[in-house]
C-alpha cells in the first residue's frame, strides 16, 4: 500500500494524511505489531514532510538564504535520524486514568479448555469457574494442570490489554503467566505466582497479597471489591490490578518489569470460591 502523500497545508489534506496512516497500519499489521512501531511509522512520515517543507520554503534566493540553508542542514541532522524506542517512550508509557480509558483496551477472554484442572467446573458458556470436589471428566492433555485448580486463557496478551473479572468466596488468584509454565506435579513451577514464569494477585475474603517467584507481598488495601480489573502494557513492562466499583478505579498493586514472552491470563479457584469472566 502506498505511503501517505506530502502534506499541502490544508485541513482536508491533514485529515487525509491521518486516514492514510490509519489504513497503512490496518492493512499491514505484520509490519506494525505494537504501539511502538505504529508511532515510529507516523513520526517517520511527519519527519519526511517537515524536511520537504524546510527544503521548499527556503529555495528562494535572498540575503538570508545562507542562514536558512544552515537551518535546513541542522534540521536534517536533528530530525532526519531514525526513530528509536527511547525517543517515543513518553508516548507509549502513558497510563489510562479513568475506567473508560481502560475499557478502550478491553479484550474478550476465553478459557483454554485444554488447561482446566479437573477440580474446576465451568458454567455459563465457560465464563464462570467454580471449585468442585467432584472430579470433572476432562480428557488427558499435556497442557492441563493436573494438580492445582488452575486454568489459563486461550488468548495471549501483547501490547496494551485490559480485562475484568468478578470473584466471590474465600480464595482466588488472578494471574498472568507465560505459556511455558509447568503443568504437571506438585512443584512451585506449576503454581501461579510461585515461579519466574507467572505473577499473581491473591484475593482473600478480606485482604490482598501479590506473589512472584514465590515471594509474597502483603498489600495494605482497605477497599475490597468483587470486581477486579487487570491492565497490562506488555512493551512497557507494566502489570496493574485495580479494584473496580462502578466507574471508580482503585489501584491495588502495580509491577514494573520486563516481559520476555507473551502473557496469558490465568485463574486459581479454591474451595467455596468462583471467578467470572466479565
Amino acid at each position: 500500500m502506498a505511503k501517505p502523500a506530502p502534506y499541502s497545508g490544508s485541513a482536508e489534506d491533514c485529515s487525509g494524511f491521518l486516514l492514510q496512516c490509519a489504513l497503512v497500519l490496518e492493512m499491514q499489521p505484520h509490519l506494525y505489531p505494537n504501539d511502538t512501531s505504529k508511532i515510529a511509522f507516523i513520526i517517520s512520515q511527519l519527519q519526511g514532510k517537515a524536511l520537504k517543507w524546510a527544503d521548499s520554503l527556503w529555495t528562494q534566493k535572498g540575503p538570508v538564504v545562507q542562514s536558512y540553508n544552515s537551518f535546513v542542514t541542522h534540521f536534517r541532522e536533528v530530525f532526519g535520524k531514525p526513530v528509536s524506542d527511547s525517543s517515543i517512550v513518553t508516548f507509549t508509557n502513558i497510563v489510562p486514568r479513568t475506567r473508560n480509558d481502560f475499557l478502550q483496551y478491553s479484550h474478550q477472554l476465553n478459557l483454554d479448555l485444554n488447561t482446566v484442572n479437573q477440580n474446576l467446573s465451568l458454567s455459563e458458556r465457560n465464563r464462570v469457574i467454580t471449585y468442585t470436589e467432584a472430579v470433572q471428566p476432562y480428557p488427558d492433555h499435556p497442557d492441563r494442570f493436573d494438580v492445582y485448580p488452575q486454568v489459563l486463557c486461550r488468548q495471549s496478551v501483547c501490547g496494551r490489554c485490559y480485562w475484568e473479572i468478578e470473584r466471590n468466596g474465600e480464595y482466588v488468584r488472578i494471574s498472568v503467566s507465560y505459556k511455558s509454565i509447568s503443568r504437571k506435579g506438585f512443584g512451585n513451577d506449576c503454581v501461579f505466582g510461585s515461579n519466574d514464569q507467572s505473577w499473581g494477585l491473591i484475593c482473600f475474603s478480606s485482604s490482598y497479597s501479590f506473589r512472584h517467584k514465590n515471594i509474597e507481598t502483603k498489600l495494605p488495601v482497605k477497599s475490597i471489591s468483587r470486581r477486579i480489573g487487570v491492565y497490562v502494557d506488555h512493551s512497557a513492562g507494566t502489570l496493574s490490578f485495580y479494584s473496580v466499583s462502578g466507574d471508580t478505579m482503585s489501584l491495588i498493586h502495580t509491577v514494573q518489569t520486563t516481559f520476555t514472552q507473551p502473557l496469558y491470563p490465568g485463574f486459581t479457584v479454591y474451595p467455596l470460591s468462583l471467578v467470572k469472566l466479565c
